[in-house]
């Protein structure tokens, strides 16, 4: 079998490398690819960020931290939260990032109460923590860690009851009070809710102070405010008072009262 040589033109040669490269269309595409993907930004999971991370509401407008220091003290007081006397809020910032001038907040929260953890007391200008939560109606739309600076006034170093304190614990329901000796287990002011301790078996009780020298239980069913009604001694203990406080002060001197209805104050 004889060969023959074919002789091509530069031309010949330039317009089959052309046809070979359009009948490659997986090549054509491959680049045409990365040339957009390298003209195209990199989406959040190329650079490694998730959606899911600090996610900001879609309902939300930045605020001055003067702002914000008004939006905690009213918190403050949505939560109630009680200053020890004396003592006021001075400044706020994030926890997060403390150098920022802003903070992100949602636009027209239905309320805002405050995480807050009491102040140390002592002298000067004390830090302590603070979580500012947004809401809409019962649902909890943002949250906003905060460093919170409390100036403390002389006045704030002490506690109106120290822990130890004697008190009177108070147990009311309904028409019916009952009274027994008890100490402060913490350090309070008045109107804190601490535990008590009834003398002299030491069961501990949670109470409102409600003066230096009273408190009143709160929870199971007893009466956590202080009753205006006038009170008239009862014959005998009501069964519902000797098994609130029987038990618990193991021969402790007990009195029980109860309000006559129809009795009025001389």
């Amino acid at each position: 079998m004889r060969i023959y040589p074919i002789s091509l033109s530069w031309f010949s040669v330039f317009a089959l490398a052309t046809a070979a490269y359009a009948a490659s269309p997986s090549l054509a595409a491959s680049r045409s690819y990365e040339s957009a993907k390298a003209a195209s930004p990199a989406t959040a999971h190329e650079k490694g960020v998730s959606h899911n991370q600090n996610p900001i509401p879609s309902a939300s407008r930045r605020a001055a931290l003067n702002e914000v220091l008004e939006i905690t003290r009213t918190a403050l007081q949505t939560s109630r939260v009680k200053l020890a006397k004396g003592a006021e809020i001075t400044r706020v910032r994030s926890s997060v990032d403390p150098t920022a001038t802003e903070l992100v907040v949602p636009i027209a929260p239905s309320r805002v109460t405050i995480d807050f953890t009491p102040p140390a007391r002592k002298p000067g200008t004390v830090t302590t923590a603070g979580v500012l939560v947004f809401w809409t109606e019962s649902r909890i739309t943002a949250r906003l860690p905060l460093r919170v600076d409390v100036a403390m006034a002389a006045s704030s170093l002490g506690f109106d009851v120290p822990r130890g304190a004697p008190v009177t614990l108070l147990v009311r329901k309904g028409l019916v009070e009952v009274s027994a000796p008890a100490v402060t287990a913490s350090d309070a002011d008045i109107g804190d809710v601490v535990n008590v301790l009834l003398r002299p078996s030491g069961r501990s009780i949670r109470a409102e102070i409600i003066a230096n020298d009273r408190a009143v239980a709160v929870g199971s069913g007893a009466d956590a405010s202080a009753s205006s009604t006038p009170l008239a001694t009862s014959p005998a203990p009501p069964e519902f008072a000797t098994n609130a406080l029987a038990s618990a002060s193991h021969g402790a001197a007990v009195s029980s009262t109860s309000i006559q209805e129809g009795q009025t104050t001389p």
